[in-house]
């Protein structure tokens, strides 16, 4: 449960359940995440922003919010709202496990996650100011192996290579070497060639 100011005087108890994680935007508006429906009967469907003060932030968007719960969000620098949770549709709109909002709390269109994880998610990371980090109990995303945690791109929330999620395959010839040895590493189709000596000049 959270408390927050209101105008000076103490509000306890603001929320109808639980808040599962905040962020500070740069402007000393607090967003809010969780598994909720009202905030001192303002309806709130599971996200909502408040003033610095503690009030109601009236124009964000609160009514069609995710269907579950919002486990953790992050702030682009342009102001929009990645969200990572576990919900499957944001307004009515099909967003598995992972959406974005604009600054006003409406959901973005142009950003769809399409199949997206195979699983919920438990955090999402900012990484420059492009690209996202997705972490949760997931073996999949969008289809290709990504364990646990996954890289899109934040214009689109399309999955990026899974250079950080595979293992390579290495291969070395001749085995024994004498004089020089190739080595080979395969990641996503790509082949790269280093041909070394034997003292690995």
């Amino acid at each position: 449960y959270f408390c927050v100011p209101n105008g000076g005087s103490g509000v306890t108890g603001g929320f109808t359940t639980a808040i599962r994680t905040m962020a500070l935007q740069p402007d000393g508006k607090i967003l809010l995440g969780g598994t909720f429906g009202q905030f001192h009967g303002v309806n709130a469907v599971n996200l909502i922003r408040l003033n610095a003060d503690g009030t109601v932030d009236l124009g964000f968007s609160t009514v069609s919010g995710p269907e579950g719960r919002v486990e953790d969000l992050a702030v682009q620098p342009d102001g929009r709202i990645l969200l990572a949770g576990q919900f499957t549709t944001f307004a009515g709109y099909e967003r598995r496990w992972v959406a974005r909002t604009q600054t006003n709390g409406e959901l973005d269109l142009s950003f769809d996650p399409g199949e997206g994880a195979n699983s919920y998610l438990y955090s999402v990371a900012l990484q420059g100011a492009d690209k996202a980090l997705l972490g949760g109990p997931f073996a999949t995303y969008a289809g290709a192996d990504w364990s646990k945690i996954a890289r899109i791109h934040c214009d689109q929330g399309t999955a990026m290579r899974a250079s950080i999620a595979r293992e390579q395959e290495l291969s070395i010839s001749p085995n024994p070497a004498t004089q020089q040895i190739v080595i080979r590493t395969s990641l996503s189709g790509l082949v790269h060639a280093v041909i070394v000596d034997g003292a690995g000049r």
